[in-house]
């Protein structure tokens, strides 16, 4: 008798595999993804919930406080940590970083998937610790270890991206003629082994205020500095993938080069190191006017001036380019617009000091997620889209992925728009109407997008080679879709 032969799935798995391990992380974004939608709706109920109880003269209750904070708190810890970062490091870096760069795999690969079982257990400890009930120090001892499992995760795929990109270039292929994707990983993986190693050394004390409170003066002041200093450059972590992902998407389409590519290259760095220092604003806030202050006044134009450099080289790539507006298109077009919003938002801050603005107000929350969140989302379902016929061979259908990109667009717009006009002559009833009416549909457009998943891999649609034209000349779209061996002789470019 014949042995049986391994099936693909396991012998990927037994190779340690990127693309399989690329197809793990993907697997936890989009259920945490889910989870993370369920707490931002209930977090949207909750706040016009309080919101009209305002109108009606009513004040808010303790238990209402503390339900804002734990859904707030739920909600953008499983988003950052579960789906977003998974999502565009784990996600798309492991599946297309190596086949990008013409390598067999990436250069540690037991330690890859070393990482990817870190942050499932990291994300198993943070349900727990949701759905039990516990003592202070127990949610101490859950809350450390599930945010010291997270960061090391993260540094493991910082390293292996960095190492791989420096050391398992196909032949041929210089650092200048890196594709921007790469590039893109490459800027966040530095940013992040200088930020995650020094929050980790920060956490056990101002964790005090998450979980003990024992002394509020001291430990709101470590809560605070720590919160930022860990989410100031972990913002841009998220920010620098998706502005990777946008351009290589424009360059395919368009047929050509990325305007001033060395230039972009070089606005990102920027962007990497102004996030990674803008969290000092935050520690002479505690301390009185400054240099913290002088800092908050120079670091927005920097950045300012590095995304609108940035935008620039997009649209002039995107003058005069005949296009085909296929789905990805959507995405990007999408993501260009939430940029806009957020850096229309951002140039106020040119004018407003750390000092007179308030982190809390409605107005700084919609700039935050227009900037940031919102187009690391968008920027993930461009990535899916464009990517999708080279992962799975199959291609989703496209009436139900116009519904989705629309569900979604609206349905964000509508939350956060009627946070910039709060304080107008508008009634705050309208607003929180039309915000709450965001939520539902933001909420409708998750179950669309789940369909339309299914319906691709029920339907199976054959995709061709290149799905979207000529454009798509990185190595990747030169592999078979989906590509089951990936490179198996490593290639040997030349100009």
């Amino acid at each position: 008798m014949s042995k049986k032969k391994k099936t693909p799935f396991f012998s990927s798995i037994l190779k340690c595999d990127h693309k399989m391990i690329g197809t793990f992380y993907l697997v936890l974004a989009i259920i945490s993804g889910l989870l993370g939608a369920v707490f931002s709706l209930l977090l949207r109920l909750k706040l016009d919930d309080i919101n009209l109880a305002h109108l009606n003269g009513f004040l808010s209750t303790p238990s209402d406080e503390l339900w804002l904070f734990i859904l707030n708190i739920s909600h953008a810890i499983i988003f950052i940590f579960f789906t977003l970062i998974p999502a565009l490091m784990g996600g798309f870096g492991n599946w297309f970083l190596p086949l990008m760069l013409g390598a067999k795999n990436v250069a540690f690969p037991k330690l890859n998937y070393l990482s990817f079982g870190l942050l499932v257990t990291s994300f198993i400890l943070t349900c727990i610790m949701g759905v039990i009930k516990y003592s202070g120090f127990e949610a101490s001892i859950l809350g450390l270890s599930a945010i010291y499992l997270a960061a090391f995760s993260f540094i493991i795929i910082f390293i292996n991206f960095i190492v791989t990109i420096v050391t398992m270039r196909a032949p041929g292929l210089t650092l200048s003629g890196l594709p921007i994707f790469v590039w893109s990983i490459l800027i966040a993986s530095f940013l992040g082994l200088i930020y995650v190693p020094a929050i980790i050394a920060s956490i056990p004390h101002s964790m005090n205020f998450l979980f003990s409170m024992r002394n509020i003066e001291t430990d709101v002041q470590s809560f605070y500095l720590m919160m930022w200093f860990y989410t100031h450059p972990e913002l841009y972590v998220l920010l620098l993938p998706a502005f990777g992902i946008i351009s290589q998407i424009i360059i395919s389409f368009c047929k050509r080069a990325l305007w001033g590519e060395r230039f972009v290259i070089v606005a990102m760095i920027a962007m990497g190191g102004m996030g990674l220092l803008s969290w000092m604003s935050d520690l002479f806030r505690f301390n009185g006017f400054g240099l913290g202050s002088l800092h908050f006044v120079l670091a927005p134009p920097i950045m300012l001036t590095a995304m609108v450099f940035i935008l620039g080289s997009w649209f002039m790539t995107l003058l005069k380019s005949h296009l085909s507006l296929q789905i990805p298109l959507y995405w990007v077009f999408g993501f260009l617009v939430m940029l806009f919003m957020g850096l229309i938002s951002m140039a106020q801050f040119i004018y407003v000091t750390w000092f007179e603005y308030n982190l809390g107000s409605s107005n700084y929350i919609a700039h935050f997620h227009y900037l940031l969140s919102l187009n690391a989302v968008f920027a993930i379902f461009a990535a899916w889209y464009y990517w999708l016929p080279k992962m799975t061979g199959y291609q989703s259908s496209s009436l139900i992925s116009k519904l989705h990109f629309w569900s979604f667009f609206i349905g964000s717009n509508a939350i956060f728009i009627p946070q910039y006009l709060t304080g107008s002559d508008l009634k705050a009833s309208y607003l929180i109407a039309v915000s709450l009416f965001g939520a539902s549909l933001s909420g409708v457009s998750v179950f669309i997008f789940l369909y339309n998943l299914a319906d691709t891999f029920l339907r199976r649609r054959q995709s061709k080679p290149y799905p979207w034209g000529k454009g798509t000349n990185t190595l990747e779209w030169q592999l078979p879709s989906p590509p089951k061996e990936g490179w198996i002789l490593v290639p040997r470019l030349s100009k």
